[in-house]
């Protein structure tokens, strides 16, 4: 008797082992040609059951052709199925996804919970967010729902990838543009901050005082942060005792607007004082306007009140006149002739002499108080006359309050309301 040698292999294994190989090449290959229901191979660690088996065929029909990408996966976790969206996702050839360890398909850092995922038993549904792994690098984010069905004895996995591109792209693309509005709000609301603390700092500490005159004032800033423009008024004592009075509106809603109101505030004051009448000071202050680089205009309406007396002399640029509240009524003053400051260097003005009785009031404003969207400019103006004329014997204080209770708007406004009003008490 003849005996072989330990560890020889004899022709009969060797035989035996090509067949086995050859019966494991036909049994892949007809898997990925998809000509059997189900495949058996034997191995080191058992049978292991590679389906297609018949309760397989409906659920492949359904998610052939379906938009989302899918798989089926043995017990051991091994892809046995994949549809063509799956392979899309992958980007990878459908034919290679067969075989191969369903793990190896996604992020290393998600492979803990795809196998969490990969234990639901039959009848039931996991869901989780993971990240596919393409060989270029890529990943695709999808929800993977992960649902166990029973084959003949067999647990497979089905498991559908629902593409999260588009949704993680929408998520970032909202919480970009979120952020880009916080930021833009905090820059507003700096620039309204800075503009309004400009504003304020060439508005009068204080009103000028004395026995022949009171003064009374308002300043309401526009509510959005974007709109706070160049609205001012100012009020001071000339040398000769004289009252002069200014409401200016720089056209526009930035700092630049913010700092000609401040650069045409302090011009007017010091050509005030330097004598002559309101037109004279008008006709400088314009063609100094002209020659500001930024190239801005404005509105004014400046007078000099003489108590001692009793007149108010003044003139305009394009501005809305002032409001004389008597005994017998309010009316608008007529206005002199007189273009917006900055629209032409030539320009010229014309000074108005108003005789004023004691418990007269003169309300200077800004166009903020009387304009409204959608109404024209007498309509406007008459409701202002309207909502003076019950003031007659009131004082400056009050008219200012009833003004603004009466004529600004109870809701959002998007301009600055500038409001002067002296009074010649009895």
């Amino acid at each position: 008797m003849t005996t072989e040698p330990a560890g020889q292999v004899t022709d009969l294994d060797a035989e035996a082992l090509r067949q086995e190989l050859e019966d494991l090449r036909q049994a892949l290959d007809a898997i990925r040609g998809g000509e059997v229901d189900a495949v058996v191979v034997g191995g080191p660690q058992g049978e292991q059951l590679y389906t297609q088996v018949n309760a397989d065929r409906p659920y492949r029909v359904i998610v052939e052709e379906m938009g989302d990408g899918a798989l089926t996966v043995s017990e051991r976790g091994t892809v046995l199925y994949a549809n063509q969206r799956m392979a899309q996702l992958l980007r990878r050839p459908r034919s290679d996804l067969l075989g191969l360890a369903v793990t190896d398909l996604v992020d290393p850092a998600v492979t803990s919970r795809l196998a969490e995922l990969l234990t639901v038993g039959p009848g039931t549904t996991r869901r989780a967010e993971l990240d596919l792994s393409c060989p270029d690098g890529t990943q695709v984010p999808v929800l993977a729902s992960v649902a166990g069905l029973e084959l003949d004895g067999a647990v497979v996995r089905c498991l559908i990838a629902a593409d999260l591109t588009e949704q993680r792209q929408a998520v970032a693309a909202i919480s970009q543009a979120r952020q880009e509005v916080l930021r833009q709000t905090a820059a507003l609301a700096e620039e309204h901050r800075v503009k309004e603390s400009l504003q304020r700092a060439v508005l009068p500490a204080r009103l000028p005082e004395g026995r022949t005159f009171e003064l009374a004032a308002r300043y309401l800033p526009a509510d959005q942060p974007s709109l706070v423009g160049g609205d001012w008024y100012d009020a001071f004592v000339l040398p000769d005792g004289a009252v002069a009075l200014a409401v200016g509106d720089v056209v526009g809603h930035d700092l630049d607007a913010a700092a000609t109101m401040g650069q045409m505030r302090n011009a007017l004051r010091a050509y005030a004082h330097e004598g002559g009448p309101p037109a004279s000071v008008l006709g400088r202050l314009n063609r100094l306007v002209d020659g500001l680089a930024d190239g801005g205009m404005a509105t004014v309406a400046f007078g000099v009140l003489d108590p001692a007396e009793g007149t108010f002399r003044w003139a305009g640029a394009g501005h809305p006149p002032p409001l004389l509240i008597r005994a017998d009524g309010a009316r608008l003053l007529s206005p002199p002739v007189g273009m917006m400051l900055g629209a032409d260097p030539a320009a010229s003005y014309a000074d108005v002499v108003v005789p004023l009785d004691v418990g007269d009031l003169l309300v200077l404003y800004s166009d903020g108080l009387i304009e409204r969207r959608n109404s024209d400019l007498d309509a406007d103006l008459g409701a202002l006359v309207a909502a003076a004329h019950d003031l007659t014997g009131t004082s400056a204080e009050a008219v200012c309050s009833a003004l603004l209770a009466r004529l600004a708007p109870t809701a959002s406004h998007d301009d600055d309301i500038c409001l002067l009003v002296v009074g010649l008490p009895g």
